[in-house]
């Protein structure tokens, strides 16, 4: 449904340059891949779907529970007989099952069995290696909900880990870049346990600074809402046929409504805010206070009112996000950094880092995918970098639109000139260097 519809944004933005839209939501082929391995089967979707739906359409959750319990058996059989189950077919229907456990029928007990099983069963599987572990998410969230503080800690904390290891192991970009707002987000729910908890009493937050024109959430939207919202078939549906805002306000708290209210709402906005999406998006700060896809949606909602020269709404939005900053102790940066305003001012910060030998802002002048490049300075060491920067001359364009762009640099190498290219991506209004 988000898919093609944003693929028909992404086409018309060309032609409609100065009309904002809230939301644009690109798929990757690495994230459509994804989000293909969890999507059940056509031959399974005949067997048990349309049962499965109309109990759960009914709100019968108990007969929702057997029909999954049933499916999953008959899964198993499937296995055990040499025939080959896709795991997004198990894996999905499992979710499922702990989804309406933990949320419909208030089993949690049952609901953490579940995602501890689908912990080991991803594991298991060559599809399930290729996939961040999100289940950690949701079993962190039961855990939280029993008070067990510190288990829900360590599911965030495996996220990382396991992210870590396949950021070093995969070398590949967009799969790196589809990591970092997940990452951003396990930083950020660890913080809140603390946070909200108080302990301990001199707690350092893991995310002390969030670029908000940085993030990436609103692209791979999607992609979460199928990993983490197993309901999204049944409850979407329901959700576009009512008012969006008052759905919102009775939606639970937890993260699959949350995911899924944010997904509507991007796509109800998808052409311009109106007066209908507006009240949605309020509704969701209301409910969702300060989540992290409320940050999100703010800065998205915030972007929407200046460009529309709504000052007064801009202003308050900018004083949401600082009553937030300020209760989180971390910064949220809301307006694109200056430094990384155009190609030509990013090669000057870089330069200047690179002569100052701070790694981390040499870093900051990289997109997000070339992080690797991190040992290479940490190994030529601050002189070596002082002297490259010393001696890098100005570059030159060679083609540019509003995306992306081609420079070249000169350098004297033997008494000889050459010429080597530097590429820069526009990343939600800042330049950064992609290949150099």
């Amino acid at each position: 449904m988000f898919s093609r519809q944003s693929s028909h944004r992404h086409r018309s933005e060309k032609n409609n340059s100065k009309k904002f839209r809230l939301s644009i939501i690109i798929v990757i082929p690495v994230l459509a891949a994804s989000v293909a391995a969890f999507l059940p089967s056509i031959s399974h979707a005949a067997q048990l779907n349309q049962e499965i739906a109309s109990s759960y359409n009914k709100a019968d959750y108990e007969t929702t529970a057997k029909l999954l319990e049933q499916e999953i058996k008959q899964l198993k059989e499937k296995s055990a007989g040499n025939v080959t189950v896709p795991f997004g077919e198990i894996f999905r229907t499992r979710l499922l099952l702990a989804h309406v456990y933990a949320w419909k029928l208030s089993k949690p007990e049952r609901a953490l069995t579940i995602y501890q099983d689908l912990i080991a069963l991803r594991k298991s599987y060559g599809e399930g290696k290729e996939l961040l572990p999100y289940e950690l998410f949701l079993l962190a969230e039961l855990y939280e909900r029993k008070e067990a503080f510190s288990k829900a800690e360590a599911c965030y904390k495996d996220f990382l880990q396991e992210s870590s290891v396949m950021q070093k192991e995969a070398g590949d970009r967009e799969l790196i870049i589809m990591n970092e707002d997940p990452i951003k987000f396990a930083k950020y729910q660890i913080d809140s346990i603390h946070l909200r908890h108080n302990t301990p009493p001199k707690y350092e937050p893991l995310l002390k600074e969030l670029k908000l024109p940085a993030l990436m959430i609103h692209y791979m939207a999607p992609f979460l809402a199928y990993a983490l919202v197993p309901s999204i078939e049944y409850d979407a549906p329901t959700a576009i046929k009512t008012d969006l805002a008052g759905y919102i306000r009775q939606s639970p708290m937890n993260l699959s409504s949350m995911l899924l209210n944010y997904n509507l709402i991007l796509h109800a906005a998808s052409g311009s805010v109106d007066e209908s999406s507006e009240k949605a998006m309020l509704a969701y700060f209301k409910k969702y206070s300060d989540s992290f896809f409320s940050l999100s949606l703010r800065y998205l909602l915030y972007k929407f009112y200046k460009e529309s020269n709504q000052g007064k709404k801009a202003e308050q939005l900018t004083k949401e996000l600082a009553n937030i900053a300020r209760k989180r102790m971390m910064k949220l940066i809301v307006e694109p950094d200056t430094r990384f305003a155009s190609p030509e001012t990013t090669w000057q910060t870089f330069k200047q880092a690179l002569i100052e030998g701070d790694i981390d802002l040499v870093m900051e002048c990289y997109v997000p995918t070339e992080q690797n490049m991190r040992q290479l300075y940490t190994a030529l060491g601050k002189e070596r970098m002082k002297d490259i920067g010393q001696k890098m001359r100005p570059i030159e364009k060679i083609n540019a639109d509003d995306r992306s762009a081609e420079y070249l640099i000169t350098r004297e190498e033997n008494g000889k000139e050459f010429a080597y290219p530097v590429y820069f991506f526009n990343i939600n209004g800042e330049w950064k260097i992609a290949k150099f």
